[in-house]
């Protein structure tokens, strides 16, 4: 079938400068030639010229068998109604591995891969066969063809280790982002996780990966997610960077705006000023990224609003302490049902002095595919460990999509088989001292063979604390995916102040 549509676009590419041509007038058209290729022809002199030739299967020559000559945009307009027919059934890259399992695996070479050692691939769906592309080998991933690539990395520093570390990306061996987000100092028992995610614009055989500059000689362990973007989907990037204290404005137009792209490109007009506004109708997933400038004072977070408006119930992602230089990292995701006409951005309802870098991307999603958004809508206590974050509360559900009642106390029932992208966000009272950590699960098992916990560090100078955690899971209809932690929250001031859980299968 990969074949098929290969030859059929190439097919539909070579057609294209000739499918305004009438055969009656103009002499021009296409035939099955002797060796099952296609031939396209025109006359000059009152002699056939051969123009093209084109491999590709005579199966798919409908029109164009036993040399019979036919207009060559009749062909043309066969040839893309197939090309359609295939992209519609097409299945787009995913990937998915976990490494250090045990705490078998020491960083201690700096800018290597994470996940060039010990690596455990859970899952990988390549577009080619061709070796190694489209798959994670040693922890690059190798882009099987041009296109739009969604990278997520979460790693988990051994308990007690006080070496920084950070996670950089990296486009064949050069920064991709200049950003780096920082690993905190951790929670109380300096248990330390952090994560980071980029959407990359990539040509066939580009190399990504995630790195760190700093290395631990205690052990690591991490995952790493992966799913492509189809064509036909908007999906966009920008870089900012600068000085300014304002606040509730769009991040990223705060600042001096260093790159950007978007794709589709007749679609340029949408992303203006650090704001998205949707040029048509879909399901779209958002990310920031915010870095300050090393040991900066002042608290820092990030919202989402959609169409001016708070979203998620006014979830807010309050950056931590750092690490021990200060060095100060957060990132938010949020998936949106939007109308055609809707604008979206990330702000923060505090500023601070000083430097700062900023990414904001996102992408559109496949109509139609199941997907959902839920979030609290008041603040409750966590008392007993390893119930599904959101069991027994009153959630507000922002949309199910081809999924109907598949969310219930906090838990999703995946309503057909395929891969799924989940994310979570948790926020615990201000004040709030309790450890607690977000672990995925599965029919009630770990969903990670390595028992990864992402843990919420320490908090900022009001103890405000937010953290997030996303999964890339192979389910089949039936599978209860679910959030939750081991430890509990029991004191008084001891609750969950905002959560979301969010979900879409990948096309």
């Amino acid at each position: 079938t990969e074949e098929r549509r290969r030859h059929l676009q190439s097919l539909v590419g070579d057609l294209s400068d000739y499918s305004g041509v009438d055969i009656k007038k103009d002499k021009a058209g296409v035939r099955m030639g002797p060796n099952g290729d296609v031939q396209l022809l025109r006359t000059s002199l009152g002699e056939l010229m051969i123009l093209a030739n084109i491999n590709v299967t005579g199966d798919l020559l409908v029109n164009a068998m036993n040399s019979t000559i036919v207009n060559v945009g009749d062909f043309a307009v066969d040839a893309g109604q197939r090309l359609d027919e295939l992209e519609d059934t097409r299945q787009y890259c995913k990937a998915s591995l976990e490494f250090g399992a045990g705490w078998a695996v020491e960083y201690n070479i700096a800018n290597i891969p994470f996940g060039a050692n010990d690596t455990l691939v859970r899952f990988d769906r390549p577009i080619t066969a061709a070796p190694g592309y489209g798959r994670l080998v040693d922890g690059v991933f190798t882009a099987p063809e041009d296109g739009v690539y969604v990278m997520m990395n979460k790693i988990r520093v051994r308990d007690g280790s006080v070496s920084d570390v950070e996670i950089d990306y990296m486009v064949n061996d050069a920064s991709a982002e200049s950003f780096e987000m920082w690993v905190s100092t951790g929670d109380s028992y300096g248990r330390r996780s952090g994560m980071s995610a980029i959407v990359s614009k990539l040509q066939e055989g580009d190399k990504l990966y995630a790195k760190s500059d700093l290395t631990t000689s205690l052990g690591v362990m991490g995952v790493t997610d992966v799913i492509q973007i189809p064509p036909n989907r908007i999906a966009f990037n920008v870089r900012a960077a600068g000085t300014n204290s304002s606040t509730v404005l769009p991040l990223t137009s705060l600042y001096e705006e260093k790159a950007s792209w978007i794709v589709p490109q007749e679609f340029a007009g949408s992303l203006s000023n650090g704001v998205f506004t949707a040029p048509r109708a879909g399901l779209f997933y958002f990310i920031c990224k915010e870095r300050v400038q090393d040991s900066t004072e002042g608290d820092m977070e990030i919202e989402w609003t959609k169409n001016g408006e708070e979203t998620e119930g006014g979830f807010e992602m309050w950056m931590h302490t750092g690490d021990s230089y200060g060095r100060r990292a957060q990132m938010s995701a949020s998936l949106m049902l939007l109308d055609e006409g809707d604008f979206v951005y990330p702000f923060s309802d505090i500023g601070t002095e000083g430097p700062k870098n900023v990414v904001l991307s996102g992408f559109e999603l496949e109509p139609g595919f199941p997907a959902f958004k839920v979030y609290n809508t008041a603040a409750y206590s966590y008392a007993t460990a390893a119930v599904p974050f959101g069991d027994g509360i009153d959630a507000a559900i922002d949309f199910e999509i081809s999924s109907s009642g598949a969310y219930e106390d906090g838990v999703y029932t995946v309503p057909e088989n395929g891969v799924y992208f989940f994310t979570t966000k948790l926020r615990t009272g201000d004040n709030d001292n309790a450890d607690i950590e977000i672990e995925w699960k599965k029919n009630g098992k770990d969903a990670s063979s390595i028992n990864y916990e992402m843990w919420l560090h320490l908090g900022d100078s009001s103890n405000r604390r937010s953290g997030m955690s996303t999964r890339l899971l192979e389910c089949v209809a039936g599978d209860k995916i679910y959030a939750s932690s081991d430890l509990v929250l029991t004191g008084s001031d001891d609750i969950i102040a905002q959560w979301t859980f969010s979900g879409f299968k990948v096309r």
